[in-house]
Parts: C-alpha cells; structure tokens; sequence
C-alpha cells in the first residue's frame, strides 16, 4: 500500500476551485484599480485647481434602497445646460430634492462632497422670513406685490 499520486479526478475539483478563485481574484483587482485610477485623477484635479470642482444644478431624482438610504444615494443633477449627471451621495440623510444647489464634485468618481443651496433660494427664504416676498417652485424670488394678484 504505497503512496501514489493522486488521481487525475480527485485533481480536477482542486483546479477549478482554483481556477474560478483566480478569475474572481483578478476581477476584483480590476475594479479595485479603476476606483484608485479615478481617485488619483480626481486628487491631482483637486491639487491642480487649489480646491475641488463646483458644478450648479438642480436635484431632480433620488434613488436609494431601503438598507442603504443613509450610506449611499444615487443623485440625478439637472444642468443649467438642460443636460442630467448621475452623481454618488455617501453619508447625506438631507437631500434639497428640487431646488438650485452648488455641489462640490469628484468629477472622475462622479461623487458629490457636498451640497449647498444655492444663494438665490437662501435669498428668497429671508424674503419670505421677512414677509418681503415667497419662493416660486423653481427657487425664484416672487416679490409681495407679485404674490398678492396671483
């Protein structure tokens, strides 16, 4: 009773575990690499310009799933252009959905950093604070004189 070796079919499981372990080790590092790729260009954008990239739009669809709705939203951004961009949201519970705002981008990686409303809108919610005017739905300042024949 010697020890021989192993038979070829006992050998053919171990290789395609093997195999398929390989694929999905190299599947990973590339997409690993694209995100580091991104992430460089979007760094050396940021150093280049002494800051990050600002774009301005308008927040017209939120998607998100019920597990996720914090960690990670899916933002469609309306362009002054009239053109839309798919942005990522990470760790944003308050969204402006509809309004005008400044976004602070990683345009590679297509995230947004930050939101802020832009200063028209803040403007006309002092106004309508104030009792000056009210806010139209597309964020304009409607004066009081205006509101009161509508």
């Amino acid at each position: 009773m010697g020890h021989g070796a192993p038979s070829p079919k006992s050998d053919t499981p171990r290789r395609v575990v093997e195999i398929v372990a390989r694929a999905l080790g190299m599947g990973v590092a590339l997409f690993i690499i694209v995100y580091l790729i991104n992430y460089g260009l979007d760094t050396r954008e940021i150093w280049s310009r002494h800051g990050t990239p600002t774009i301005s739009g308008k927040l017209t669809d939120q998607r998100y799933t019920a597990l996720a709705w914090v960690c990670y939203q899916s933002i469609t951004i309306l362009r002054p252009d009239g053109s839309t961009e798919n942005y990522s949201l990470f760790f944003h519970p308050r969204v402006p959905i509809g309004r005008n705002c400044t976004f602070r981008i990683l345009p590679w990686c297509k995230t947004i950093l930050s939101i802020e409303v832009s200063a028209q809108v803040t403007q006309g919610l002092v106004a309508m604070r104030s009792g000056v005017g009210r806010l139209s739905k597309d964020g304009d300042v409607i004066p009081e004189e205006c509101s009161q024949r509508s």
